[in-house]
């Protein structure tokens, strides 16, 4: 009976095993770009064979070796919203950015839990981690915030909360709960003239 059981499981294993070897009649061969089909080459998702997403470059500012902020370009979802691009800030820099000394203050595990704009001002809820951050480093974080925010849209000021509870930020000697862009330009870097 052990043999019977041993000869029929190597039956079907060769059988199975078989099946992993068949060979095409037809060669592989390369295709120009132009000929490939439904935009295979665009930058989408490839798991979305019924809708194309596209994308677009957005600025996020990240901290500078220098201790000031500069942009740096995201891809997000086109149209950007500024959900996206206050979510891309927890992932820092990539690479090439932090190989160049960009940094960030906001925590690698922190989330945008959600962004609401009403007159010119963001209110973005961050989760527990965010709330971690203390000092010049919060403020630092806040502006990284607020300056991406602004080169989305027409964002002017931004509060940030957590467990919906505003966080107060250092701007100069004095706390406040919104911040605004005049509070955080000295924190870019110097414009270059020419």
């Amino acid at each position: 009976m052990r043999r019977l059981v041993s000869g029929l499981s190597l039956l079907v294993a060769g059988l199975v095993l078989g099946g992993c070897n068949l060979v095409s009649s037809t060669p592989l061969a390369s295709r120009a770009d132009s000929t490939v089909p439904f935009d295979l080459l665009a930058p989408t998702l490839p798991f979305s064979p019924s809708q194309r997403v596209v994308y677009t470059h957005q600025s996020i500012y990240l901290l500078a070796s220098s201790g000031y902020l500069e942009a740096v370009p995201r891809l997000v979802p086109a149209p950007a919203s500024l959900f996206d691009v206050e979510y891309s800030l927890p992932a820092g820099p990539n690479t090439a950015e932090a190989s160049r000394g960009l940094g960030t203050r906001v925590p690698a595990d922190a989330v945008v839990e959600g962004v609401q704009l009403e007159a010119g001002r963001a209110l973005v809820e961050m989760s527990s981690p965010f709330a971690r951050v203390t000092g010049r480093s919060r403020t630092i974080a806040v502006a990284q915030l607020l300056e991406s925010a602004a080169a989305w849209g027409p964002v002017s000021s931004l509060q940030v909360e957590v467990n919906h509870e505003p966080l107060s930020v250092l701007v100069g000697a004095t706390e406040t709960t919104t911040v605004t862009l005049s509070d955080v330009r000295s924190l870019l870097a110097p414009t270059k003239s020419h």
